[in-house]
């Protein structure tokens, strides 16, 4: 259990990555969330203006699925919830050959209908529990990994920032931990797109012959507070202080 406190511990700071045009089917299936239900920055709100997740209506982003497989003679048990109310977990026990999957997707969408770019500065704080267990020395087919990432993905489902929370697997470490998390991000949000601020989990357990494996991640408490403002524009090149391009010289 050590090593897995030591590896949460250490993933407090988390890395975070903007990694604009990326895909993201590798991150769970699309959330479908009517108009009706999604924030909307409108043109002509103030700068500064700040939404607190997840108030009275709660989080407009909360799917889960699972998938077992049994094999010729194992077991195999998985399911995954996640609520309105920020509360979500994800996990997958098996036996004897059996393999099997759950995730979860928890967050908000907001819809950018400003006229012009914004900046979303992020506040997300939440606990974490985490068990990573297997048979030990484990077989080549036995290991149970759990993944949690804090995701901005835009409406063309392209991934623009990206924080690893946890990647964890049985290889490198086993046991159980409880920490509680912080994370603080910018993003910029450009005009007409939709975005979703979204913890995504995976979890996934296979074992071999004789053997078991055990994975899950929850979490409890969830809360986002998104500030919006209006993004600076770059200087074009009729305003004051702009660089004139270089003209092109002679050929040779």
């Amino acid at each position: 259990m050590g090593h897995l406190r030591r590896f949460l511990a250490g993933g407090l700071v988390g890395a975070v990555a903007l990694v604009a045009g990326c895909s993201g089917p590798q991150f769970g299936p699309d959330a479908r969330v009517p108009v009706s239900r999604r924030y909307v920055i409108a043109d002509g709100s103030p700068a500064g203006q700040s939404l607190k997740l997840p108030g009275s209506s709660g989080f407009n982003i909360h799917i889960k699925q699972s998938r077992q497989d049994p094999g010729a003679a194992g077991e195999a048990r998985s399911t995954a919830d996640a609520t309105a109310q920020g509360e979500a977990f994800a996990q997958a026990t098996v036996s004897k050959g059996a393999s099997a999957q759950a995730e979860f997707k928890l967050g908000h969408r907001i819809d950018n209908h400003a006229g012009g770019a914004q900046m979303m500065a992020a506040r997300i704080a939440f606990d974490l529990e985490q068990t990573v267990d297997a048979s030990d020395p484990p077989d080549p087919a036995t290991l149970a990994k759990a993944d949690l990432h804090l995701l901005v993905i835009d409406s063309h489902k392209r991934v623009v920032s990206k924080t690893v929370v946890v990647q964890a697997n049985s290889d490198e470490s086993r046991g159980s931990a409880s920490l509680p998390q912080r994370r603080d991000l910018t993003v910029r949000l450009e005009p007409g797109e939709s975005y979703d601020v979204v913890l995504y989990a995976r979890v996934e357990a296979s074992a071999g012959e004789g053997q078991t494996a055990e994975v899950r991640l929850q979490v409890s408490r969830l809360e986002m507070e998104l500030t919006f403002s209006p993004a600076a524009e770059p200087p074009s090149a009729t305003q004051p202080g702009a660089v004139p391009p270089v003209a092109a010289g002679p050929a040779a």
